[in-house]
């Protein structure tokens, strides 16, 4: 058997390590084009919404699917323009119970301070400039949403979420909302608040107008000793149901006054006309004929 001499032991010590060198090498970069794969999503088009979303939910942004998005029951996305701050919030399984029963309790004025939500919800958070939310369209198990200061497309982005119960979409700057306008058959729907939105045309939501909110906001009512404490924070809604009211009254009071208005109007210039006439008479006979000078005779 031939022996191995010290200059070929080197060789192969050497051989080994570039072996091993171009191994490490070669999965370096096989990390690097994963990470960089793995890190755009082909379904979701805002990419920083992917990033977020793979935080909470635990897979990579491009191996999120349809499917993935389709498990939560619970949605909540809002922007912070001060900060340029988004949150997330995505709840599962349980979280509808346990939240019900925080709405039912806080209700009732029961304490909830021992309810935690939070275990029932994976959240996240980004920075970055304001940007599109059209990928809430992916979201097809949501229940309940609460979305605010977000931008879309235009409201078609919410057409296909079937199960919605309860959504809140304020301040989001949408100017129509014919993508809710199947909302009011959703099963066990109860209310769509849409605070906030600059829209003009409601009439695709008007069949179910006592569940839509248009208005919301908080105010403070004095207890009954006249002092103010965290109890006299009120919390006041307007249905789009007592909106429409509202602007029926207005225009009904609108028409009455350009109607007292044009009778008043009509009144000054009769009594115009009238005083016209009396003056004339004065003039016509009141003054007496001038009798023709006599000339004097020759």
């Amino acid at each position: 058997m031939a022996r191995v001499n010290s200059s070929q032991k080197k060789q192969q010590k050497s051989f080994i390590i570039m072996i091993v060198a171009i191994v490490l090498v070669a999965l370096a970069i096989c990390f690097v084009l994963f990470d960089k794969y793995s890190s755009k999503s082909s379904l979701l088009e805002n990419q920083n919404f992917a990033k977020a979303l793979s935080s909470a939910i635990g897979k990579a942004p491009a191996f999120i699917s349809q499917d993935d998005l389709a498990k939560p029951e619970y949605l909540a996305v809002s922007y912070d323009a001060s900060s340029k701050t988004y949150s997330i919030g995505i709840g599962y399984d349980g979280f509808l119970d346990g939240y019900n029963d925080y709405l039912k309790k806080s209700e009732a004025g029961e304490d909830v301070s021992g309810i935690d939500l939070s275990k029932f919800v994976k959240s996240a958070s980004y920075k970055g400039e304001s940007e599109l939310f059209d990928d809430i369209k992916y979201f097809t198990g949501v229940k309940v949403m609460e979305l605010s200061e977000l931008s879309f497309t235009d409201s078609s982005v919410f057409a296909g979420l079937s199960k919605i119960t309860d959504a809140n979409v304020s301040y989001c700057g949408l100017t129509e909302v014919s993508g809710f306008a199947d909302y009011g058959n959703h099963e066990g729907f109860e209310v769509l608040n849409i605070t906030g939105n600059s829209v003009e045309d409601y009439s695709p939501l008007e069949y179910f107008k006592d569940k839509v909110i248009v208005n919301h906001y908080y105010t403070l009512k004095p207890n009954e000793d006249g002092s103010y404490d965290s109890s006299s924070i009120v919390a006041v809604s307007q249905t789009l149901e007592e909106y429409l009211e509202q602007l029926a009254e207005e225009e009904e009071g609108g028409e009455e006054a350009d109607g007292e208005e044009e009778a008043e109007g009509e009144e000054a210039e009769n009594e115009g006309a009238e005083g016209g006439e009396a003056d004339g008479g004065e003039t016509d006979g009141g003054e007496e004929a001038e009798e023709p000078e006599e000339e004097p005779a020759e």
